[in-house]
């Protein structure tokens, strides 16, 4: 049996994540981490456990320690902050680099920003969401748009 570790797993993007592995002709254990235990990501995996924030110092330790205490084959990074730490962070352990899935700076480039993962997925001809940007013309901070059916969600870009 493998044994997969999602991060951020109370957040939609690694929800999803779980949900496409649930779906797999696999014999697969998947465990999730985040900042805070009290979400439904527990509904998409056997254990939830709690790590620090990305940007605390410990953030990359504690990871390990999960990776080694229970066996971890891969780890799906599936929040933008540890994408940024890891792939800014020149003290990785080799640990988490070897067993992490798509360590690419130029995929992290394209999940980091919402509208240029929107973008590229269009570009793949994978089923996205109707996407916008849109700009507050107070605070001219770009959000991004997303549209289903009749539902808008306006997310930071």
């Amino acid at each position: 049996m493998k044994s997969i570790l999602i991060t951020g797993i109370g957040g939609d993007f690694a929800q999803s994540c779980a949900r496409v592995v649930m779906n797999m002709d696999e014999d697969i254990r998947i465990l999730g981490c985040d900042i805070d235990v009290s979400n439904n990501g527990g509904l998409f995996c056997e254990n939830v456990f709690k790590v620090p924030k990305a940007d605390e110092d410990d953030y990359i330790s504690e990871l390990e320690s999960l990776i080694n205490l229970h066996n971890i084959d891969l780890v799906l990074v599936c929040t933008e902050h540890e994408m940024l730490k890891l792939s800014a962070s020149k003290s990785s352990n080799e640990l988490i680099l070897k067993k992490q899935l798509g360590y690419f700076k130029s995929s992290w480039r394209i999940g980091y920003d919402k509208l240029e993962t929107m973008r590229w997925l269009s570009k793949h001809d994978l089923n996205t969401l109707h996407y916008e940007l849109f700009c507050n013309n107070i605070t001219s901070k770009a959000r991004v748009i997303l549209k289903r059916g009749d539902r808008l969600i306006l997310k930071p870009r």
